[in-house]
């Protein structure tokens, strides 16, 4: 992935974690600080099997010549690595960051939200101007909550990359090496044939999701505003805190985990599928991907019927 290397006894764990958050967008040159903690521990020869507080202070004040500023600001960006580690079960001392950054909590849709929303999608292109936009925007979204794809992935879905009779999708990955099978339901597969035999009738195009204005795909930043819009008038969350296209994703996690509890699954041994669902490198990456957005919602109903209305008797 890198031409960086990590040497200290944590060296696995800042592996995974780099690759996580490069595989979310972030760019790899923005971690200077974490090759610098890995540095710094292995040339203090520490190999406990946790991070203590000595360690970390020991860090936070090892440039002689630093400003208070600048301590602080190697210690932020440690944190999150610090946190990452706590939530796969390493015991680990989490300093208090004077002047921090607030960053905002991801918004997870309660069931009744979801069904709202999709309601508030349907509603929203009834009268609009005489366009596939009219049901690609409702698949679309129902694509995300469905399957936890991500907006970038699902935009430039190619039709060639949709198997109807193996109710799978091929994502090729834009955010890391390794693409993957993305899994329907039987109502979500219906659904999206139903898509592709009305969009091909109607547009000649490779795309799963062309845009209107030249020969290509739906971007991200027309998708945010269309959906800003529908949450808007379906009064979702606030000014300050409010759901995202992604935020459907986030959903989509904490739902799922949150069935299988409720219904006393073991979500060990389901959490690799999921993992593999959601294009993670490892399931130590979804645990903390799950731990970062859950919060104390309820386990939603079984039924998630409500979001195919001509398909809801259909089995699953």
């Amino acid at each position: 992935m890198t031409k960086y290397a990590f040497y200290s006894s944590y060296k696995e764990h800042f592996s995974k974690y780099l690759e996580f958050r490069v595989s979310n967008g972030y760019k790899i040159n923005s971690f200077y600080y974490l090759f610098n903690f890995d540095k710094f521990l292995k040339t203090n020869n520490y190999n406990k099997s946790y991070i203590d507080e000595e360690i970390v202070y020991k860090y936070y004040n090892s440039s002689i010549s630093g400003t208070k500023n600048s301590k602080i600001e190697r210690l932020k960006h440690i944190v999150p690595f610090l946190k990452y580690l706590k939530t796969i079960g390493i015991d680990t001392y989490i300093p208090s960051v004077i002047g921090k950054q607030h960053k905002s909590k991801p918004y997870v849709l309660t069931h009744k939200e979801i069904i709202k929303l999709f309601e508030e999608i349907d509603k929203y292109f009834i009268n609009r101007k005489n366009t596939y936009y009219n049901y690609e925007y409702p698949i679309l979204f129902r694509l995300l909550y469905t399957t936890g794809m991500r907006i970038g992935e699902t935009c430039s879905l190619k039709l060639f990359d949709v198997n109807i009779s193996d109710k799978t999708i091929q994502v090729i990955a834009a955010k890391n090496s390794k693409d993957r099978i993305v899994y329907l339901s039987n109502s979500m597969a219906i659904l999206l044939d139903k898509y592709i035999n009305m969009i091909s009738c109607q547009i000649n195009s490779e795309w799963l999701f062309p845009s209107l204005k030249s020969n290509g795909h739906l971007d991200k930043t027309t998708v945010d505003g269309v959906f800003k819009a529908i949450i808007t008038n379906a009064n979702i969350g606030n000014r300050n805190h409010h759901p995202v296209p992604h935020s459907l994703r986030h959903t989509y996690v904490v739902h799922r985990i949150d069935l299988w509890l409720k219904e006393g699954k073991s979500v060990d041994e389901l959490i690799p599928y999921l993992s593999k669902q959601l294009g993670h490198s490892s399931i130590e990456e979804t645990y903390y991907y799950y731990h970062t957005i859950s919060s104390s919602f309820n386990s939603i109903k079984d039924s998630t019927n409500e979001l195919y209305p001509e398909v809801e008797n259909e089995k699953e």
